[in-house]
């Protein structure tokens, strides 16, 4: 048996503020659907209680995570590194909610990313409320675990489209309450990027929309929460139809259908408390070298050239070529920014409770790297929680910086650096366990 509760609190931005997850301004006009903050409060023992916590928004910082954490540790007495939090990764949210901390060779600490102060505090007072509504609603029940594929392909590998990729899959939890109601948390990984930059209402995407169904029309069913997994290669790219709400609803059907098919397949899991373990692992991550100002104005006229080419000759997707012209222009923003900085200060957060463990990544890792994690810890049953206390960007696999491409040219981090996240958390687990 296990106690618990839920909550959601509204953090949907006011009109005008500058909007997320694509280059240029783009100010939201409207509000299309209301972005939440998702708190489960999920309760083993005396001590052995934790808050796993969702917010509807492209990335949150290092700040805003500890500032939220700080709170519900001070309202609650539950220790901060009990409390995991992760933006789903809408890119129809609002900006300044997300910085990176950079470190000079003279051990200055340099900030990248603009944080919108009066944003930042409504948001954490708002997810500070979610959570500790959630507590007000505990009752206890039982957990059950299920890991299965999608009803049929509605996203995938963004670089590269491959008809015989596998079906993904996706893992669930159900708490089922004494009383039949019941609460879904799910992981997968895949970009909420269903709509585009010429979208400018506020919206979950399709994780809002697989929400409101969920808890909608299945009978007894009142908390549905998402957490985004290793989504770094993934997205709809190749297999939308469209880029509006009507795509979002299609979409958000086969994940709803898909779940539901789930759910009888599910088994009871009993977890054992002593066994817990809290992991939370500052880390220092080496950035690439930067090329000169004057090659990367060269490489953009190029990919641009490039994509106007693609243009005359009536390519029916010119994603690929949009993209490299992106990252370009990303990586000249960002190497203004990065000056001499060498390292990002990130904090890799755990909550392994034994047969289950919830691995929290600061960012869009690939799913080559989330698979390295879930085969090599297994049978653990891994929910790899991209997005999670922090954002540094791509964390791109080795393989990719040789083929190029939007995620390697924006990226921060030098080639390596995201097998070795994998071999830091792996080792991580395996040494806590063992002990």
């Amino acid at each position: 048996m296990v106690k618990y509760g839920y909550s959601q609190r509204i953090i949907t931005p006011p009109m005008g503020t500058q909007m997320a997850g694509f280059l240029g301004q783009r100010k939201a006009e409207g509000v299309h659907d209301d972005l939440y903050a998702k708190a489960l409060y999920l309760e083993f023992a005396e001590h052995q209680k934790f808050f796993l916590i969702a917010l509807d928004t492209l990335a949150i910082s290092l700040d805003f995570s500890q500032a939220v954490a700080t709170q519900l540790e001070d309202h609650t007495g539950i220790p901060k590194d009990h409390i995991l939090i992760a933006a789903t990764h809408t890119h129809s949210g609002p900006e300044g909610l997300q910085s990176r901390k950079l470190m000079t060779p003279d051990g200055k600490a340099v900030t990248f990313g603009n944080i919108d102060s009066t944003l930042f505090e409504y948001t954490v007072e708002q997810t500070v409320n979610s959570a500790l509504e959630s507590i007000k609603t505990v009752r206890s029940g039982k957990l059950l675990f299920g890991e299965c594929p999608f009803t049929q392909r509605v996203f995938g590998n963004r670089r590269d489209l491959n008809p015989e990729e596998l079906l993904p899959t996706f893992k669930m939890l159900i708490l089922q309450g004494e009383d039949g109601s019941k609460a879904v948390l799910y992981n997968f990984g895949c970009h909420p990027t269903v709509l585009h930059e010429q979208n400018h209402l506020i919206s979950a995407d399709f994780p809002g929309k697989v929400a409101s169904l969920l808890t909608e029309q299945v009978s007894n069913l009142e908390f549905a929460m998402f957490f985004n997994g290793a989504a770094g290669d993934v997205s709809t790219r190749f297999y939308r139809q469209k880029s509006d709400f009507d795509e979002i609803e299609r979409i958000a059907k086969v994940v709803q259908e898909s779940l539901l098919r789930c759910m009888p397949n599910t088994k009871e899991i009993d977890l054992d408390p002593n066994k817990f373990q809290v992991i939370t692992i500052p880390v220092q991550l080496k950035i690439k070298e930067m090329p000169p100002m004057d090659v990367l104005r060269n490489m953009l006229r190029q990919a641009q050239e490039e994509l106007q080419r693609a243009r005359v000759r009536g390519e029916q997707n010119l994603r690929p070529w949009e993209s490299k012209a992106e990252g370009i222009e990303s990586l000249i923003r960002t190497s203004a920014a990065v000056n001499s900085a060498q390292l990002i200060q990130t904090t890799l957060h755990i909550l392994d409770f034994g047969e289950v463990s919830f691995v929290g990544v600061p960012g869009e890792l690939f799913s080559t790297l989330g698979k390295q994690i879930e085969e090599a810890l297994k049978p653990k049953k891994v929910f790899v929680v991209g997005y999670a206390s922090d954002y540094i960007g791509y964390i791109p696999d080795m393989s990719a910086y040789d083929e190029g491409g939007y995620e390697t040219l924006s990226t921060l981090l030098q080639r390596g650096e995201g097998e070795r996240i994998v071999q830091i958390i792996i080792e991580a687990i395996r040494n806590h366990y063992h002990s």
